[in-house]
């Protein structure tokens, strides 16, 4: 080696060492926030992709009930919901699946087999396409035959994460209301 060049540069050899250490860390920094920015994206695409399902369903349910308004609307009366303390209204309501015995699609039906075969198709589109989603449709009547004016609410809720599987994990529930 040349003694002149590393009489001239004696400390070069540590600050290459140094300014590749520093590099480092700034890379690693960086690829730690673009993977945050990763997760939080995938985060916000899930409450999108659920948040749109929702709206689906539940603009469904609604014209499904629309299509069978006449009984939607002339078979809504009180019923006790067994738990004693309230009542639940019948027509289109529901909070579970109801058993459906009859395909409507390739066959005649009464309105309340209309209902249960609805109702029994939207349940199983809710499971399916919402992580955790349930769903409760209920009913308020305002006046009386001919003249009364029915309120339906759905309401859909499901687990803001994907990946939580317990019962305790934070859960989001939109609202619908239709009047017929």
């Amino acid at each position: 080696m040349n003694p002149k060049i590393n009489k001239a540069y004696p400390l070069i050899h540590g600050f290459t060492i140094l300014e590749i250490l520093i590099v480092l860390l700034v890379l690693s920094i960086g690829m730690l926030g673009v993977a945050f920015l990763q997760s939080q994206g995938q985060a916000f695409t899930f409450t999108a992709y659920v948040q749109t399902q929702s709206n689906m369903l539940a603009y469904e349910i609604m014209d499904q009930i629309r299509a069978n308004v006449n009984f939607a609307k002339s078979n809504v009366e009180p019923i006790p919901c067994g738990n004693g303390i309230n009542t639940c209204q019948y027509g289109y309501v529901a909070n579970v699946k109801p058993t459906v015995n009859q395909n409507c699609d390739t066959s005649l039906c009464t309105p309340a087999q209309l209902r249960d075969y609805d109702l029994g198709n939207w349940y199983d589109r809710l499971e399916s396409s919402i992580p955790g989603g349930t769903g409760v449709i209920s009913a308020q009547v305002i006046g009386t035959v001919p003249n009364q004016v029915v309120t339906y609410y759905v309401e859909i809720t499901w687990r803001l994460r994907e990946e939580e599987r317990d019962s305790a994990s934070e859960t989001k529930t939109i609202r619908w209301v239709m009047q017929i």
